[in-house]
């Protein structure tokens, strides 16, 4: 390579002296419009604000109000809501909150960014979205709770009305079952009165008392044949009687145990009616307007550093532009023709 082509790291050295006021003046002019320009644009330190709030829930994990409609509804009418009417009756603009749900936890976060200045403006619109949501999950509650009473209040009611009907089924049969136990008496007695005939008519048909007349010992034979008959229908009734007795016991033994079932089922479900009760979770708050962190000076920072060295860049391009314009100044005048004489 030519020695002419060699780039002397002594020559860019000189033309950064030569010219140094140009490097300096052109690197201080951007780092001050640099700086002023972060000054203009820098925002005093913001501080992150959250509020976490819990769901109420039917029973642990089981919200009662959806995610996604609670969410909804704060931020597009409970919010705006809020903004508006606070920012008139204050007379200042009130912050932004945001909304969010946590995944796999009954939780809702509210948060808001603003200076330290302004954290009484957060706290109260925190403040206020918090109370409209507890005030919604509150009234969730309520139905909820309404809802299980009712269902108490209808078993009540049911297992009155079944004892009551059962009740009623079991005095009927009671009825029943005591004149079947007098009917059965009374054939009872009818069979001891036809077994003292039987035996009185068997002894006068064999030859007892009266056996001298032929015609009582027959009317007594003929008597004996129509009492075997009364005998045999006495004890058809009997039977009939008997049956009918067992039936209507066991008719009561099986009332007895529908109700003992009706019971224990209506003590099942008021058990598990009165367990959801106790496994209801009220809405509350977990953290109010908690505060994160400051930002907001990185970015100020970030315009004086990228000043910082754009002016450096530039002085430096500056100089050399500089320099490279001398030196075709001088090569022009050196191939100008010289000037003719005027003499």
């Amino acid at each position: 390579m030519p020695a002419d082509d060699e780039i002397s790291l002594v020559d860019l050295g000189l033309t950064l002296v030569r010219w140094r006021w140009w490097f300096f003046g052109i690197a201080a002019a951007v780092m001050v419009a640099g700086v002023g320009f972060a000054v203009l644009q820098a925002e005093p330190l913001r501080h992150q604000y959250t509020t976490t709030l819990e769901f109420a829930q039917s029973q642990p994990g089981r919200l009662l109000s959806g995610r996604a409609e609670s969410v909804a509804v704060l931020e597009r009418v409970v919010i705006p809501e809020l903004r508006r009417s606070r920012a008139e009756e204050l007379e200042f603009d009130q912050p932004g909150v945001e909304v969010e749900t946590v995944e796999n936890a009954p939780l809702l976060v509210l948060t808001s960014s603003a200076p330290a200045a302004r954290r009484d403006r957060v706290v109260g619109m925190h403040e206020a979205v918090a109370e409209r949501f507890l005030a919604r999950e509150a009234e969730a509650m309520d139905e909820r709770r309404r809802e299980l009473a009712l269902e108490l209040e209808a078993l009540d009611e049911d297992l009155a009305d079944e004892m009551a009907s059962i009740e009623a089924a079991e005095e009927r049969i009671g009825r029943e079952l005591a004149l079947a136990r007098e009917w059965l008496e009374d054939l009872e007695a009818e069979r001891e009165t036809l077994l003292r005939r039987r035996d009185e008519l068997a002894a006068t048909a064999g030859g007892g008392e009266g056996a001298g007349d032929p015609a009582a010992a027959e009317r007594a034979a003929a008597g004996l044949a129509g009492l075997a008959n009364e005998i045999l229908l006495n004890r058809e009734e009997r039977a009939a009687q008997y049956e009918e007795i067992a039936r209507l016991e066991e008719r009561l033994g099986g009332l007895a145990l529908e109700g003992s079932e009706a019971r224990r089922s209506a003590e099942r479900r008021r058990a598990g009616l009165e367990r959801n009760l106790d496994r209801l979770v009220e809405a509350q708050t977990v953290w109010f307007a908690a505060e994160d962190g400051a930002a907001g000076g990185n970015r100020a920072g970030l315009i004086v550093a990228l000043s910082v060295v754009l002016g450096l860049m530039l002085g430096l391009f500056g100089a050399f532009f500089r320099e490279f314009a001398e030196q075709v100044r001088r090569a022009a005048n050196a191939e100008a023709p010289p000037k003719p004489d005027s003499g």
